[in-house]
């Protein structure tokens, strides 16, 4: 082989090789299927995971070979609220009366509550406060309620009293609530607008089906989903208007939680696709809100039960597998054992 021919050789192979390292390099990672584990997706923050309704692991990294256990027997539901502080509602067991709140990865204390039985909780960062949930109780119709936190001091500032079955709540950038429920007595659905600094509904819009997960967005527009259709529907309701303005056609049936995310002055629309009753369903769809329309598909996630976003990272739990994806940029990266996760929040910190 002559020089000329040998040169030209070299050359060609450090071009392939750069490319695959200059590939592996901006990706972070590489595609994996989900029996397999791949290189860290250097996301570098705290995982709390929230499994199977009575344990709450904490992982200094998703590489981390340390994990801390704090035992929640009974809890349904964690979020993240104010400080970087993680509140676990216990929903039944010694502790059904309050809340669990951990702090940089560590127990901090338990918050008292006035009724028993929390459910689901959500976090207003527009007051810093957290309202919480409780199981129904359709045989004491005057115990119904939703507890109202003060983050801040971790304590329970009061409680509004509300006869019916609360699905979901999210929070107006008027700093208004809106809760999707079923009315015990008119046995119907809707949404109530809450007015919180009087604690009272301000209005009442009729739904023509459940809405199991919502969202307010932008415009303090509200993103819906029934997470037992097949018609694979994301509705787009207009509080002022008091109805459905926009159906949004998803790739996936089963569309069961709702998640937004801001980037770069965007706003995002995740919905995760699933059938909790037959386990069955997978992907997440993320919707430009500004288009209306879906921008991704990830159609590798089985079964996902929740996520928390970091940057460009997502976490994912699949309570199925018993799996907690790490993803980055769109390609799952990672993923961790951990035995029927309910749901995941990143440390922040």
């Amino acid at each position: 082989m002559n020089k000329k021919k040998f040169l030209v050789i070299l050359s060609i192979l450090c071009i392939i090789l750069c490319v695959i390292l200059g590939g592996r390099y901006f990706l972070n990672c590489k595609k994996t299927n989900l029996n397999s584990t791949s290189e860290s997706s250097n996301l570098n923050k705290g995982i709390y995971i929230l499994s199977s309704g009575d344990t709450v692991y904490y992982l200094s990294n998703e590489k981390s070979t340390t994990v801390k256990k704090y035992n929640v027997e009974g809890a349904l539901d964690m979020k993240e609220v104010s400080n970087n502080k993680v509140y676990v509602p216990i929903c039944y067991g010694e502790h059904k009366e309050e809340i669990a709140v951990l702090h940089n990865g560590e127990f901090s204390k338990y918050i008292k509550l006035s009724y028993d039985l929390p459910l689901l909780i959500r976090y207003n960062k527009y007051n810093n406060k957290a309202y919480v949930t409780h199981k129904t109780k359709v045989t004491k119709q005057k115990e119904n309620c939703i507890t109202v936190i003060n983050t801040l001091l971790d304590k329970e500032e009061n409680t509004i009293m509300y006869n019916n079955h609360v699905e979901d709540i999210t929070f107006t950038t008027n700093n208004n609530m809106v809760v999707s429920s079923y009315s015990l007595k008119e046995k119907a659905h809707k949404l109530d607008i809450f007015n919180l600094k009087t604690n009272s509904i301000i209005k009442t819009i009729p739904t023509p089906i459940k809405f199991s997960s919502i969202k307010c967005g932008k415009n303090n527009l509200i993103y819906a989903v029934n997470q037992k259709s097949k018609d694979n529907i994301l509705f787009v309701i207009d509080l002022n208007k008091g109805k459905v303005i926009k159906k949004i056609k998803l790739p996936y049936e089963y569309p069961y939680k709702i998640f937004i995310s801001n980037k770069a002055e965007k706003e995002y629309i995740y919905v995760l696709h699933q059938d909790f009753d037959s386990l069955q369903g997978k992907g997440i769809s993320i919707i430009d809100s500004s288009s209306n329309k879906i921008v991704t598909q990830l159609a590798q996630v089985e079964c996902p039960e929740d996520i928390d976003l970091y940057e460009e990272k997502m976490v994912v739990s699949n309570w199925r597998d018993g799996r907690i994806y790490i993803i980055n940029n769109n390609v799952i990266c990672n993923e961790i054992p951990i035995n029927k996760p309910i749901s995941v929040v990143i440390n922040r910190n």
